[in-house]
């Protein structure tokens, strides 16, 4: 899949935050970038995600869901902007709680794993307000208004030793402001540290790397919003096309694609550990998606495991000659090819020793060396062992104490009428030309 019909980043122009030099992704060319400057000065594109596949319980709000992050130790909270002037607080239980915040609509709210009692929310009244929560309750602790139209996005730094706030606005800028030490009982003001404008149009995602060194942005045309995923190597993106995409960061790929909303979706929350994300939009569902790739790749190790155990078991048993246990063994683990060759060895000792040990078998068994036999029958090479199995069982297929579906029967009968009839022909073109031969001297 063609990365650039979905992401939309490029490159802008340099901007500082603390001693680096942070290229802002910005554009109108539709194409995923995220750039990194390396010490030597060149821009070094990223590009690489993992695939992991995710389970997704569900719940819902009223409301066309427009943010969402999780807040607190332990992501104890989720916080959800909806089309309102007021947020959705939601405990582990989905409990639900408002906080009355801004004068208009929420657009974007963002949180930080450094500042864990801290939420930020900007709005369509062009402003950003920074709240503290002190056993369960909020506090509006800062705010400015500094924005000419509305504050459409908004991430926090990483770094719990330099708070710095980002946002976006649709006036095309933006904004990084420092974070003042902050008071629960007082509303301080927020310093802006830079200004850039950052696209030529208005801007409505923004996400930052954990390492607080990257930045994208992006507007609505395709995606909605993003945010980076397990350290840095992944990104996350919705759409107005109703899809969740992960991709790879070093391989420019998309490798999952999440099929879950009915409409767009606005909002991606990342919880702490990484191991679970929320998504929102317009059909009014949070939808929560986790990572499931570590529990698959022990599953498949287990299961290689196993399989390599029973492999071994199954050997251990032709080599000492136990054929009718190796029998019964490989129509439990369902080896149709080890089943035939089990056949196939003791048809050639005596017929009478493979009667002997396909009749000690149980019906279920006998109904499953059937059903093989209906496959090997359909080819020439390996119809002879299809025939001589069937031969034993034939009484027990017709007294339905095996029982078959007419599929299978009727494929049974074509197949074996097709071999006769090849037999039949056979020795027809082998006995007249040596009938004919000895009787030649004959004739007078």
């Amino acid at each position: 899949m063609n990365i650039e019909a979905s992401l939309f980043y490029s490159i802008l122009e340099f901007h500082k935050i603390n001693d680096d030099e942070i290229p802002f992704a910005s554009g109108d060319e539709q194409v995923v970038r995220g750039w990194h400057l390396q010490s030597d000065g060149e821009h070094q594109l990223l590009n690489k995600l993992v695939t992991h596949s995710f389970l997704m319980p569900s719940s819902s709000t009223k409301d066309e869901i427009l943010a969402l992050t999780f807040f607190a130790e332990e992501d104890e909270y989720l916080v959800v902007a909806s089309n309102s002037s007021h947020l959705n607080v939601y405990d582990r239980n989905m409990n639900c709680s408002l906080l009355k915040s801004h004068s208009d609509c929420i657009i974007s709210v963002a949180t930080s794993p450094g500042f864990p009692s801290i939420l930020v929310s900007d709005s369509k009244d062009h402003s950003v307000r920074v709240w503290m929560c002190k056993d369960g309750f909020f506090k509006c602790v800062a705010s400015v208004t500094r924005h000419q139209a509305s504050v459409g996005a908004v991430v926090f730094s990483h770094n719990s030793q330099d708070g710095k706030i980002i946002n976006a606005s649709e006036d095309q800028t933006l904004k990084v402001w420092k974070l003042p030490a902050l008071k629960y009982n007082q509303c301080a003001k927020l310093e802006v540290f830079r200004t850039a404008i950052a696209h030529n149009q208005a801007i409505n995602s923004i996400c930052l790397s954990m390492r607080d060194d990257l930045i994208a942005t992006g507007h609505d045309f395709f995606v909605l919003n993003c945010a980076f995923f397990n350290n840095g190597t992944q990104i996350v993106s919705c759409g107005n096309d109703g899809l969740v995409k992960v991709w790879t960061i070093k391989n420019n790929e998309c490798v999952s694609t999440l099929d879950k909303h009915a409409s767009k979706v606005w909002a991606i929350a990342v919880s702490s550990d990484e191991n679970k994300f929320v998504t929102g939009g317009t059909d009014s569902k949070l939808v929560f998606w986790r990572d499931t790739t570590e529990e698959s790749r022990l599953e498949e190790i287990k299961t290689t495991r196993e399989r390599v155990e029973q492999e071994q078991h199954l050997s251990n048993l032709l080599q000492w000659e136990q054929l009718l246990d190796a029998l019964q063994y490989a129509i439990t683990l369902d080896r149709p090819l080890k089943v035939f060759k089990i056949i196939e060895t003791l048809s050639r000792k005596q017929t009478k020793d493979l009667e002997t040990v396909i009749g000690q078998l149980d019906v279920d068994q006998k109904g499953t060396i059937v059903k093989y036999a209906s496959e090997w029958n359909e080819n020439s090479r390996s119809s002879y062992i299809a025939q001589l199995v069937l031969s034993f069982l034939v009484p027990e297929i017709i007294s339905n104490d095996i029982k078959l579906s007419n599929e299978t029967l009727e494929g049974l009968i074509a197949y074996t009428n097709r071999h006769f009839n090849r037999l039949i022909t056979l020795l027809e073109v082998q006995i007249v030309p040596f009938t004919v031969k000895w009787l030649e001297p004959h004739v007078a």
